[in-house]
């Protein structure tokens, strides 16, 4: 660790291992989770239940309100001309509020316009793209609510997230198809960070096939024998969903039993929060999960959908959420905190792991820190103790306000 709390590889405390506890906490069972998710629904209106279509009236308000005052495009300030390009492609006058529901057929970006190319509040950064809102996974369900004037985007709403995502990337699918294919009781849950689909030479939209940590798809009868050739000996069949002439179509796919899965969800305990988010130690940093990386509240987000958990997104609305919340006031306020809570201030949020050597940690992801003399940056998911220094001289312990273990 050097002086200012930034723990190295090779460290004992960089390992999970340091921070497992000999008896184990069960905080919630999957029927209590049920019950959790739809707390969270009635506390926080950005996590909805996709049964509902929502409201069409809020829906086009949401997607003409934007503001995109400072800018930077290509390296030049945001002008009208690129604006007017902008309104015209999501052509809001074409908005019929007919909503269809589609699934994801791949890991995908969910943008605040229907603009690939990023803006930025600075000249020269690369890092924050101010349109970059979160990543989407493979088999994600969505209502698409409008499509852009050329039809290479949809205005889309996810469990917990709106915004446009490219066509491309989305199949449409029928109401009762989505909700067999997503509520199907034996499925495989991604618990590694990253795991992929065996290669398969004759099927390949679904060889090789990227799931990040939290991506859920059906398991098939494991009586199948070959799947395009390949025995399913020491894999898992599982049902992929492809595109079919724009629509939701299945194959069967091969993920070997080596590959970091569980059967349903992981139980919810302490020490299974600690092993999950420890899975992303030394990740890059992506703000809104931008460039295959992970961001403070899109890790936390998918360490706990492994549990079943719907957290919103954004840090903002993630400590609106029901649970067993502490308020901080400074170090002494963590001697009540529980391992593997989530500790959060406005704009960043970090679990806590515990007190050793007097000393208390978190894993977060995180930009970087100040070391009294300039901004060293990080970007990546580190161990770090509280009292590390923010970019503005402010220790992080200073600036927490709540920590929230998500439980009754």
């Amino acid at each position: 660790m050097n002086k200012l709390g930034m723990i190295r590889a090779g460290d004992a405390r960089s390992s999970p291992d340091f921070w497992i506890r000999d008896v184990d906490i069960i905080l919630m069972s999957q029927n209590d989770i049920e019950k959790y998710n739809t707390l969270i629904r009635d506390r926080v209106k950005d996590v909805v239940d996709l049964r509902t279509l929502p409201d069409k009236e809020e829906v086009l308000k949401s997607m003409i309100s934007y503001d995109l005052s400072g800018v930077y495009y290509r390296g030049r300030p945001l002008n009208e001309k690129i604006l007017m390009k902008i309104k015209k492609r999501i052509d809001a006058d074409g908005f019929s509020g007919n909503f269809v529901y589609g699934i994801t057929v791949r890991n995908t970006d969910l943008r605040k316009l229907p603009v690939e190319v990023g803006m930025f509040r600075e000249i020269g950064d690369k890092e924050f793209d101010v349109l970059q809102e979160t990543g989407l996974e493979l088999a994600e369900p969505l209502i698409i609510l409008h499509k852009s004037r050329d039809r290479k985007w949809f205005f889309v709403q996810t469990r917990n997230y709106r915004g446009w995502v490219r066509s491309k990337d989305i199949a449409l699918a029928e109401r009762k198809d989505l909700f067999d294919y997503i509520e199907r009781k034996e499925f495989l849950m991604v618990t590694g960070d990253r795991v992929f689909t065996q290669p398969n030479p004759y099927e390949r939209d679904i060889s090789m096939k990227e799931m990040v940590m939290g991506t859920r798809v059906p398991v098939i009868d494991s009586k199948v024998e070959t799947v395009d050739g390949q025995s399913t000996n020491g894999n898992f069949v599982i049902e992929l969903p492809c595109k079919r002439k724009g629509e939701m179509d299945t194959k069967p796919a091969l993920i070997s039993m080596r590959e970091d899965v569980s059967l349903g969800y992981i139980p919810y305990t302490v020490n299974n929060i600690i092993k999950q988010v420890f899975k992303f130690l030394w990740h890059r940093y992506g703000w809104g999960d931008g460039f295959s990386g992970i961001d403070c509240s899109g890790l936390v987000m998918r360490v706990f959908k492994t549990f079943g958990i719907t957290l919103p997104r954004n840090t903002w609305q993630q400590e609106r959420c029901p649970g067993k919340t502490v308020e901080i006031k400074g170090e002494e306020s963590l001697k009540t905190v529980l391992p593997g809570s989530a500790l959060y201030m406005p704009g960043h949020v970090a679990i806590y792991l515990g007190e050793a050597d007097s000393r208390n940690y978190i894993i977060h992801a995180f930009h970087g820190y100040f070391d009294g003399l300039r901004f060293i940056k990080v970007n990546e998911v580190a161990v770090t103790t509280v009292d590390l220094m923010r970019s503005d001289g402010k220790r992080f312990v200073d600036c927490f306000t709540k920590a929230i273990a998500f439980t009754f």
